[in-house]
């Protein structure tokens, strides 16, 4: 059955949005990155390191 569902391939997103977000405030940050245009989430990256972000 799933192999009769047809998949489509991931088209690349044209609008990415970064951001940090936590739970809770003062908690652990995380980076979200995700399509702005479809409203999916992309990754969640460990930590709000740039370095990571860019990588």
């Amino acid at each position: 059955m799933i192999r009769a569902a047809g998949f489509e391939p991931p088209q690349a997103p044209r609008v990415v949005g970064i951001d940090d977000w936590a739970w809770r405030k003062g908690q652990r940050y995380v980076t979200i990155i995700y399509d702005l245009e479809r409203n999916r989430v992309l990754d969640l990256l460990p930590d709000r390191n740039a370095d990571i972000v860019a990588s």
